[in-house]
């Protein structure tokens, strides 16, 4: 059996990972494009930052591969061959796209933050007068995108980013396999929407972890296996 799960997590990560290469190229293109439009000019790097822009492409991309997952996962327009050439049970299948689609979106979360911290270093050095010893570091902890990509001290936000990247791996694989989209959808919408996070928000935090919590839970329960699958 593990042979067959190492094929289907080949196939998984067949589906998932070109999609997130592609959206991670064209997030980069576009977000660089603009920053050098709108926040060259600002006179602080914060200023740079502030505004929708870079936030509304990362929204975008987040929903969008979230979307994808959704409608166009592995097995969501397709029929269930894999499924019975594997002999695998649906709940492993829905734990091995589950795991392919949570790295994807840690993928993407980590490459936006690598990409803002080379935006910012590119605006410093092109802009000395207006930058001190810890520019860079203020602008992450003023800027609510920026903090919710690298918390630094806030525990509670890097909990929240790992449930978010987990959750919505588990829901958008119950999508992929169901065919139960409008729920999932709606959860990694929301997620990308609210994903900028202000400092001294613990308590909304903490409320929106358990939101994502208590959606990837749903999932997996009523994913569970049919009672055909356990028999076989």
């Amino acid at each position: 059996m593990k042979k067959e799960i190492q094929s289907f997590r080949g196939l998984a990560a067949r589906s998932s990972l070109p999609w997130t290469l592609l959206t991670v190229l064209v997030l980069t293109v576009i977000e660089v494009g603009l920053f050098r439009a709108l926040g060259w000019g600002a006179d602080r790097l914060e200023t740079a930052f502030t505004g929708p822009s870079i936030y509304l492409v990362f929204v975008i991309a987040l929903a969008g591969l979230h979307a994808d997952f959704c409608l166009r996962g592995l097995l969501g327009a397709k029929s269930d061959l894999p499924y019975a050439r594997l002999g695998l049970t649906r709940r492993q299948m829905l734990a091995v796209i589950a795991e392919q689609n949570a790295v994807c979106y840690f993928i993407l979360w980590a490459w936006q933050a690598l990409l803002s911290l080379a935006l910012a270093a590119w605006w410093c050095h092109t802009h000395p007068a207006a930058v001190g010893p810890q520019t860079v570091f203020v602008t992450f902890y003023r800027v609510s995108f920026l903090h919710a990509l690298l918390p630094l001290g806030d525990v509670w936000l890097w909990v929240r980013n790992a449930v978010l990247c987990l959750s919505l791996g588990v829901c958008s694989a119950y999508a992929a396999l169901s065919r139960k989209t409008v729920g999932p959808m709606i959860v990694g919408v929301a997620a990308a929407i609210f994903w900028p996070t202000a400092m001294a928000m613990s308590i909304y935090v903490i409320i929106e972890i358990a939101i994502l919590l208590t959606a990837a839970a749903f999932c997996l329960m009523d994913g569970k296996d049919e009672p055909d699958d356990e028999e076989a």
